[in-house]
């Protein structure tokens, strides 16, 4: 049971960071309206989310090491969208990434000192 939490945080892992690359990666005018108002929040949300997965998915990783990882794949999704026709690089996306990632990393911290002092 103890392998099944990582192995469907990986999973879930994989799957968002394919969808958020679809969505980073497409242009701009096939994305949904309100999307384009939430922006910075849509960023920090899904590198919150990868943040959770992460830590969940590789629980011996520090928290520093994971939000470095997840700091330089927000640059490197910034440059890759600065690639396409109609994108650019956006520093403020980067800075909402790495917010993102340090709540995910935060929270996920919160939760297992809740958790394991309850026991």
């Amino acid at each position: 049971m103890t392998h099944l939490v990582p192995t469907v945080a990986l999973t879930l892992l994989a799957l968002g960071v394919a969808v958020v690359l679809w969505g980073l990666l497409s242009p701009v005018h096939s994305l949904p309206a309100w999307s384009h108002q939430h922006d910075k929040l849509l960023h920090a949300l899904a590198f919150a989310m990868f943040a959770a997965l992460a830590s969940l998915g590789w629980p011996g990783v520090a928290p520093w090491v994971l939000w470095l990882v997840l700091v330089l794949a927000g640059l490197a999704s910034e440059g890759l969208q600065h690639l396409t026709p109609d994108r650019r690089f956006c520093w403020r996306d980067a800075i909402a990434n790495a917010i993102g990632a340090a709540l995910g990393l935060g929270l996920v911290a919160l939760m297992t000192a809740v958790f394991s002092g309850a026991g």
